[in-house]
């Protein structure tokens, strides 16, 4: 199966238009005011391609990326771990999260143990434990504020936490696998969301390998071929990035066949950190 960046790489080479012409003294020389291209654009210059190129260095970030079993867990009893689809913890007292709009019990799609990633984001600093909890009745998929169609809870230590939900393997519709973290890094920010910080002349340029093949880019393709979550980095979309205000980007999930969860037309949703709260972002292919 295709990794979201391979697909997205696809589609806009496919929906790729023709440059406009570059202007040389040559053909400025033969031209007339009537035969003159209407948008003249000169090459880009050494300057400007090695100014584009360190600016895509510079923006890189490290992210982790969770992997869905494939090994043996060391203890399917420990449930101070990572985990996909149940196995979770919570504080004394709470109890499986329901949706605020649907009344529906949620499912455990993965918690986290933040000090298990390659590399922490900043978002996550302070924070001991994730959990994401998800309605799939929900009707909030596109975009959903913490508590409607999902829930996540986070905790500050992991003393005084208890079993929460159904353990290993005894969830009737989800599997169970515990998570192991892949480092990436160098995570790249979308074209979209890039291309207003290099030069003019790069950004219309033919070339634009240096960008989609770039080493980054290529590592993340093909860890993302089997690894569904996405930690820290750099949002994904399918579409056109999405306004998200002053939202924090936190991670990504991925529809997967191997986790049995999805979400419409096999799409992928970002989360976001606002403020104490939390925002989901969805789009598909």
């Amino acid at each position: 199966m295709k990794s979201l960046f391979q697909r997205i790489r696809s589609r806009l080479s496919s929906e790729k238009s023709s440059p406009p012409p570059y202007t040389t003294d040559e053909t400025l020389a033969a031209s007339t005011p009537k035969t003159r291209p209407a948008l003249e654009m000169q090459a880009p210059t050494l300057a400007e391609w090695q100014e584009a190129k360190s600016a895509l260095e510079l923006a890189a970030r490290p992210a982790s990326l969770g992997q869905l079993g494939g090994f043996r867990p060391d203890d399917v009893t420990n449930r101070f771990t990572s985990w996909w689809g149940g196995n979770f913890l919570g504080a004394l007292g709470e109890g499986i999260p329901r949706c605020e709009e649907t009344k529906a019990e949620m499912l455990p799609i993965f918690q986290l143990r933040v000090d298990e990633l390659p590399s922490i984001p900043k978002a996550l600093e302070g924070v001991k434990l994730l959990t994401l909890w998800f309605d799939v009745h929900t009707k909030h998929v596109w975009d959903a504020r913490n508590g409607k169609g999902f829930v996540i809870r986070t905790y500050p230590s992991l003393k005084g936490l208890q079993p929460l939900g159904p353990g290993y393997r005894e969830h009737a519709t989800m599997p169970t696998f515990p998570i192991r973290w892949h480092n990436l890094e160098q995570d790249l920010p979308d074209w979209s969301d890039f291309v207003d910080t290099i030069p003019t002349a790069v950004a219309r340029a033919p070339d634009s390998e240096w960008f989609f093949g770039h080493p980054g880019n290529a590592s993340r393709a093909n860890l993302q071929q089997d690894k569904p979550l996405k930690i820290g980095g750099y949002s994904q979309w399918w579409q056109e990035p999405q306004d998200v205000g002053e939202g924090e980007f936190v991670f990504l999930l991925d529809s997967t066949p191997r986790g049995q969860f999805g979400l419409p037309a096999g799409g992928s949703a970002n989360f976001f950190k606002e403020g104490n709260s939390w925002r989901m972002l969805a789009d598909n292919s």
